[in-house]
């Protein structure tokens, strides 16, 4: 390893000084080799308060001058140390190793020549060399080691048994060692080896048969309680007539005790830590932050009462529905949390506001600001609840002052949002007011607030902001129209020659040829079904029709939709006839489109989903046609033909999948259309002969069908099927589809 400056071995951007004596500034920024520190010099090292771990590393190889073997690439990591002194180069290795074993990592002594190895915490057991105890005299020992203990009293099993209770949950072995049951192997970190060592020494004695026991104390911190006991038990020997040997240590995890003692004496060293544990009392206290939320508050106490040594951490509950903190302490933890309270209520109002952003994930951020604004402004958001005392009595809300924006009036829409601009809305409670803005780019909500107007309104955003379902909707309508019509009528016609004089008479309904009345050129006009004519040229002509015309039509218009739940789909499907008008005057005579009338089929469909998948329907469905054709005018006008709308509005709530049928209209059209001779006409059985009957029955109905199935699936594949499943029924394959064509690029 070539030997660096310790300038600059921690984190960029903090100046390390190293203050050595033989060490000149010269050396420290030259290139040579410094000379190997022992741990007895002089050596002042300050450290910044974060350093990383490879860095730290090379600089504990330098002082200390010892041959260090790591691999860079995985040591990595940075470790925050608070030394307020200086450090020698004995305290700068037992820094370096205590900040190795935070990371998970721990320095060993192994290889034939030995060397001194960073390697992870959980290689150490193996990699390590045994050593005994004569071998621990070290100037640097290994931050782990694997000991040989040799025991004076105690058997290697009933040593092994109880160390067991010093190291649980901890990566160390302890086991027997040889076959004479007079050793033991400690394989453990340094502070572990430690405390066994002191373990060992109170309990492995001629003539002693001690016993250790674990104690966790639940009202007071572990080393306090340790002082206190170890004081009191010193004070009672000293009054009494004999003093009993005890050992009270801290365990390694720092959460409980090890009493140690004979097993006659245990059972009152248990009882007077009993005892000092109980001597302060925990109270229960509820505190409402005024102007920050919650949660941050609860952290912040967290990280300030967990500082204090010796004392358990509190309980902090956090009481949303109040929206107070719930504390069970000592009675100094409270006095350190109304403190910090007092503290954050008096900050300015500048420095409590805040900016929050809040993705919108199923809605649009503009909708969601607007919604979120007539909530507040109405006073449906916003309100506080009073928190509790300790003592139950409750506190009063923090009073409201003057907002740099009155409140809107309840039920008063909020101020309206500039284009690009904000909603600024005053919330119950809030001395400032809340503003709200939506970039549309990229769906995000921006709230501007107290810390604990923002909680609230993030609260109620996250509640709107839910996916709703899609409906799939069917729409089938139709029509069915049965039409009936027979024509029967007769024409004749009679000529005759009397004295120069000629004479004609007929009956003419339409059927025949029009002009002169001539017996020999009365032909039938051209026109459907039978028709018979009978010719005497010099007598009679009779013209015979008969028509029956049946009509069965079924038009069937199918539709299918997918709409989100309290949307709108709107389908249209119309024919436009165009209108025209004419103007006239003395010079030009013009004709131009005026306008169109629609008719074809127009559906109109809001789903609602309840929570029980029923499904509530408002739909709006007509159906309009035109009779017959349009209608041109010696002048040009177009008249459209007449319409005729079937039209159904309402209501209704269906099952999830099932289908609805409505409609049912019917129009019956009943007629009898007769020309025909006065009087002889009417004349049964003869009375056929002339006349003309045009005899029609209409019959037309209309039927509405609407199904509905609502798509819920996470990843939409119920959408994704039923638009496989309409692609093949369009037959569009796989290859109809756009192709992705390699592109060179430059």
């Amino acid at each position: 390893m070539v030997p660096r400056s310790p300038v600059g071995w921690c984190v960029p951007a903090v100046a390390l000084g190293l203050l050595a004596l033989p060490l000149t500034a010269a050396d420290a920024g030259g290139g040579a080799a410094p000379v190997p520190t022992p741990a007895a010099t002089a050596v002042a090292i300050r450290l910044p308060p974060l350093c990383e771990l490879d860095k730290l590393a090379e600089l504990a190889a330098q002082v200390t001058g010892l041959s260090l073997q790591y691999q860079p690439a995985k040591l990595k990591g940075q470790v925050r140390i608070s030394v307020q002194e200086g450090l020698t180069a004995a305290g700068l290795w037992e820094v370096f190793n205590q900040a190795l074993l935070s990371q998970g990592f721990t320095t060993v002594i192994s290889g034939n020549p030995a060397v001194y190895q960073v390697v992870a915490l959980t290689e150490a057991p193996a990699l390590a060399v045994t050593a005994t105890a004569g071998d621990g005299d070290l100037t640097y020992p290994p931050g782990f080691s694997v000991m040989v203990r040799p025991l004076q009293a105690l058997s290697a099993d009933a040593a092994v048994k109880m160390l067991g209770a010093v190291f649980t949950g901890q990566i160390s072995q302890v086991r027997t060692f040889g076959g004479d049951d007079r050793r033991i192997v400690i394989a453990a970190p340094r502070p572990m080896q430690r405390a066994a060592e002191a373990v060992l020494a109170a309990i492995d004695r001629p003539g002693l048969a001690a016993e250790v026991r674990p104690f966790r104390p639940q009202r007071t911190g572990p080393a306090a309680l340790q002082a206190a006991a170890t004081a009191a038990w010193g004070a009672v020997g000293r009054i009494g007539a004999s003093a009993r040997p005890v050992e009270i240590q801290v365990a390694p995890d720092g959460s409980q005790l090890l009493l140690i003692a004979t097993a006659e004496t245990l059972p009152d060293l248990e009882r007077l830590v009993q005892n000092l544990d109980r001597s302060e009392p925990s109270e229960t206290r509820s505190y409402r932050p005024r102007y920050f939320g919650i949660e941050e508050v609860a952290n912040l106490l967290q990280q300030l009462l967990r500082t204090e040594k010796g004392a358990p951490a509190p309980e902090i509950i956090r009481d949303k529905l109040t929206s107070s903190l719930v504390v069970r302490g000592s009675a100094e933890q409270h006095r350190r949390v109304e403190e910090f309270l007092k503290t954050l209520d008096e900050a300015p109002p500048a420095a409590r506001r805040q900016v929050r952003t809040v993705v919108v994930k199923h809605r649009r951020a503009d909708e969601m600001a607007k919604v979120l604004a007539g909530m507040i402004a109405s006073g449906a958001a916003g309100a506080e609840a009073a928190g509790t005392t300790g003592g139950g009595a409750a506190q009063p809300a923090a009073p409201t002052q003057p907002a740099a924006q009155p409140a809107p009036a309840p039920g008063s829409a909020p101020s309206p949002a500039r284009p690009g601009g904000a909603t600024t809305v005053t919330m119950a409670g809030a001395e400032t007011p809340v503003v709200l803005n939506a970039d549309i780019a990229t769906n995000v909500l921006i709230i501007l607030g107290d810390p604990r107007a923002i909680d609230q309104v993030v609260a109620l955003a996250s509640q709107l902001d839910q996916r709703q379902p899609q409906v799939e909707i069917e729409v089938i309508l139709v029509v069915l129209s049965n039409t009936d019509t027979r024509t029967l009528g007769v024409e004749l016609a009679g000529q005759s020659n009397t004295g120069g004089v000629s004479r004609t008479v007929s009956s003419l309904f339409g059927l025949s040829d029009a002009g002169p009345i001539s017996p020999g050129r009365v032909l039938p006009v051209a026109a459907t079904g039978a028709s018979a004519v009978v010719l005497n040229p010099g007598d009679y002509a009779a013209v015979v029709r008969a028509l029956q015309t049946k009509l069965d039509a079924r038009a069937v218009v199918r539709t299918r939709v997918v709409v989100n739940n309290n949307a709108k789909a709107v389908v249209n499907g119309v024919e436009q006839q165009p209108l025209t008008s004419s103007n006239s005057n003395s010079t030009v005579a013009t004709t131009s489109i005026s306008g169109t009338t629609d008719a074809g089929t127009q559906v109109s469909v809001s789903p609602q989903i309840s929570s029980a998948d029923y499904i509530t329907l408002s739909y709006d469905i007509t159906e309009s046609t035109f009779l017959g054709q349009a209608t041109i005018t010696s002048t040009g006008t177009v008249i459209p033909p007449a319409k005729r709308a079937d039209t159904l509005s309402s209501v209704a709530t269906i099952p999830d999948g099932f289908t609805v049928a409505l409609g049912g209209l019917s129009h019956r059209n009943t007629g009898l259309n007769r020309s025909a001779v006065p009087w002889i006409g009417d004349v049964p059985l003869l009375g056929a002969l002339f006349r003309n009957d045009t005899d029609s029955n209409g019959d037309s109905r209309f039927f509405i069908f609407i199904r509905a199935n609502v798509l819920r699936h996470a990843t939409f594949a119920d959408l994704r099927r039923r638009a496989d499943a309409a692609t093949v029924e369009a037959g569009l394959a796989d290859e109809d589809g756009p192709r992705p064509e390699p592109q060179i690029l430059r």
